[in-house]
């Protein structure tokens, strides 16, 4: 929740706003205007707040009457939550809150907001199965939905048995433990030529969780084949990419399906893609470890060394916030202890934004 005022106050919520929209991340921002009969007439301060929001919100909801503000806010808490989360922007006029009342009586969200578990039909899930079994070259791309769905055991499942190397997206840092044995790293526009072989040398790609977006995939240049897509909301399937496989629905359900599908056929995994994969990503460590660029004792300090050094002072279950840019590019390298909770302002590149989410803890 966060709060605004008219003109200049609701101005300062955009940048915020915007990040939580690309990121996913549901927001109700509660702003205030100037009195009804005032709108258009050049009062202090005044803007119009459905054109300043309307392009970074999942909607706009204008209370004109105290009658409203009940099913407003319901109406807030049930769409930022539901499907891909994001903000909400509940606009409340002057004359509204200081000369009006509302009748209100409490209804548990679970009542107004229902979020059902959405798991695959029977058909996707063997279309999967099928070109799968089709390919020997198999890779994950996991991202942020992957958190959302507290779909993480679900995704090391199927790692383990596909036996296939995983690449995240920045978003997906931290989607899975970063010492698990079958991660090669994060790839965006930053990260290693290593997760960009694993998804562009892999016969089959099964992405979870993704909206693809031109940071995660370097504006699209990123190649990849027969793409087997899991995604809660049907707009996202194939939207960047052709896809051989559509899978709509949660992603810890779905993948456990899938998961489930494999080990009642007694799939066999072929361990030799992953076992490449490891053998590149230990040859680039290798090389990119050593000189300069670890020198802790350096001015200015390597980016790279820093983030060595970072390492020794992070703990389990922590919270580790980024800012946009350089600072956060780096932690494509960063080993984070178990149960670390990742926060970077990746799609918007809102800067800016670790202050206030460092406040925020």
């Amino acid at each position: 929740m966060c709060l605004a005022t008219t003109g200049p106050g609701a101005t300062n919520l955009i940048t915020g706003l915007g990040g939580a929209l690309r990121d996913s991340s549901p927001v109700i921002a509660l702003v205030f205007q100037n009195k009804l009969p005032d709108a258009g007439k050049g009062d202090a301060q005044e803007s119009d707040h459905e054109l300043l929001f309307e392009s970074i919100c999942k909607k706009y909801i204008p209370v004109r009457d105290a009658s409203t503000v009940v099913w407003a806010m319901r109406e807030a808490y049930r769409v930022a939550k539901t499907g891909r989360p994001g903000p909400v922007v509940v606009d409340l006029y002057r004359d509204v809150v200081e000369n009006q009342t509302a009748s209100y009586e409490y209804v548990d969200p679970k009542n107004y907001c229902v979020m059902p578990e959405s798991i695959a039909n029977d058909e996707a899930i063997d279309a999967a199965f099928d070109v799968i079994k089709a390919n020997k070259k198999i890779a994950l791309w996991i991202g942020n939905g992957v958190k959302l769905a507290h779909a993480q055991e679900e995704v090391k499942a199927l790692s383990r048995l596909l036996d296939a190397p995983i690449v995240c997206t920045y978003n997906g840092i931290c989607a899975i433990d970063t010492d698990f044995e079958n991660l090669v790293g994060p790839r965006s526009r930053h990260g290693s030529a290593v997760t960009k072989a694993t998804i562009e040398e892999a016969d089959c790609v099964i992405l979870i969780g993704s909206t693809l977006t031109a940071i995660s995939t370097n504006r699209w240049e990123i190649k990849a084949k027969n793409i087997i897509q899991f995604d809660i909301v049907p707009e996202n399937i194939g939207r960047h990419y052709p896809v051989a496989v559509g899978v709509v629905g949660d992603a810890k359900a779905s993948v456990d399906k899938l998961n489930k599908k494999l080990k009642a056929e007694s799939y066999v995994a072929d361990a030799s893609y992953k076992n490449y994969i490891f053998a590149k990503k230990e040859e680039w460590a290798k090389n990119l470890f050593q000189g300069a660029i670890v020198d802790t004792e350096a001015t200015p300090v390597p980016p790279i060394a820093l983030h060595i050094e970072l390492q020794k002072v992070l703990r389990e279950n922590g919270i580790f916030v980024v800012d946009a840019g350089n600072p956060g590019a780096w932690t494509h390298i960063t080993k984070f202890p178990k149960g670390t909770t990742y926060m970077k302002p990746v799609n918007y590149g809102n800067m800016g934004f670790a202050l206030g989410g460092f406040s925020w803890l």
